[in-house]
C-alpha cells in the first residue's frame, strides 16, 4: 500500500509538519503487519492496530478535545489518545483494502474485536470522555478515546521485527524505510488472494461466540429482550441500542431506524465493550438471542 493512499485513509496531508519520516515508517509498518496478517495471526491485527493508534496519535488534530468540569476555562487536548471510533474507522479501511476478498461485515466485526482485545491485553488503554459542546442534547457527548501503552508499542515493534527482519544497522528494511516498491504495493495480495482473505475472514469470530447463519440478523427488539433476561431488565435501553446501530458501532441491513436487522456477532462485542461483560456472559446473551429469534420463527 503506497504512502499517498495511507496517508489519504487517515486523512493527513503529506506537507502536515508532523508527517516526518519516522512517523512514516510506523505508518508502513501498520499496513505490513495488517497485510501478514493470517488466520492463525488474529494477534498481528491487534499489535498494527495498537501500531495505528500510536502513529495516529502522534497527530495533534486527531487528538479528542473537551471542556473542563463545570465548562469553565481553556479547552483540554488529550494529548496521545484518539476517538476510538476513528482508529477503528481508518483500521477498517487499511484491513479492507488488503484483504478485498473478505466482506465489509467481517472486516468490521474483526477490526473492532482487535481493538477490544488489545485494551483487554494491556496494549492499549481506554477511557470515557465528554465531547459536549453548547447546543447539544444533555447527555449526547460521551465518548470512547484510546491510547497506546509503552507496552502495546513494544509488543507491535516486535512483531514487526520478527515479520519484516532488519539489516545489520538494526533499522528497516529498505522497503518499509523507503516505502513499498511499485510491484510491492500490495503487500497483502499473496497469489492467493480469495483464499487468503477468506481464511482472514473466517478467523475474525474465532475468539468470539459463534453464531449460525441462520441465526445471524436479529431484531433490536429481541436483542433488548434477550439482554435484560441475562443481565437483568433495565440494562439495555431500546434507544441505546437503536444510537449504536445509528452510530455505526453495531452493524445492520435493511431499513434504518428500529425495524432494521442487526448483526447478532456485531451486537455481541458491542454489548461485551459496554457491559465488560466476559465470554460466558457473551454466550448466555447470544444464546438467549436464538431463543428469541427461534420462537419469532416458530
Amino acid at each position: 500500500m503506497t504512502d499517498e493512499t495511507l496517508l489519504q485513509l487517515c486523512a493527513i496531508s503529506a506537507d502536515d509538519q508532523h508527517v516526518t519520516e519516522e512517523w512514516l515508517v510506523d505508518l508502513r509498518l501498520v499496513s505490513y503487519l495488517v497485510g501478514k496478517a493470517h488466520s492463525c495471526q488474529s494477534l498481528v491485527i491487534q499489535q498494527a492496530m495498537t501500531l495505528l493508534a500510536a502513529t495516529l496519535g502522534r497527530l495533534p488534530q486527531c487528538n479528542p478535545t473537551h471542556l473542563p468540569f463545570g465548562y469553565e476555562g481553556p479547552i483540554i487536548k488529550s494529548d496521545s489518545w484518539i476517538e476510538r471510533e476513528s482508529l477503528e474507522q481508518v483500521g477498517k479501511q487499511i484491513v479492507g483494502l488488503l484483504h478485498l476478498g473478505t466482506t465489509p461485515d467481517e472486516i468490521a466485526t474483526f477490526v473492532c474485536y482487535a481493538v477490544e482485545q488489545s485494551i483487554h491485553l494491556g496494549f492499549m488503554q481506554s477511557q470515557d470522555y465528554d465531547a459536549w459542546r453548547p447546543g447539544m442534547s444533555s447527555g449526547s457527548g460521551w465518548r470512547s478515546m484510546v491510547k497506546a501503552t509503552p507496552y502495546g508499542i513494544a509488543k507491535a515493534r516486535q512483531e514487526a521485527q520478527a515479520n519484516l527482519g532488519q539489516n545489520s544497522a538494526g533499522q528497516p528494511p529498505d522497503d518499509v524505510a523507503g516505502g513499498p516498491k511499485p510491484d510491492e504495493q500490495n503487500d497483502g495480495d499473496t497469489g492467493d488472494h480469495e483464499g487468503h482473505s477468506a481464511a482472514f475472514g473466517a478467523a475474525s469470530f474465532r475468539s468470539a461466540p459463534t453464531v449460525d447463519d441462520g441465526y445471524r440478523w436479529a431484531r433490536q427488539t429481541e436483542l433488548v429482550r434477550a439482554t435484560n433476561q441475562v443481565l437483568g431488565e433495565g440494562t439495555l435501553n431500546k434507544g441505546v441500542l437503536s444510537r449504536a446501530c445509528k452510530d455505526n458501532h453495531v452493524q445492520t441491513k435493511g431499513k434504518p431506524g428500529r425495524g432494521s436487522l442487526v448483526d447478532v456477532q456485531s451486537f455481541l462485542i458491542w454489548a461485551a465493550r459496554r457491559f465488560k461483560i466476559g465470554k460466558d456472559e457473551q454466550t448466555q446473551v447470544r444464546n438467549a438471542i436464538i431463543g428469541e429469534i427461534t420462537e419469532r420463527n416458530s
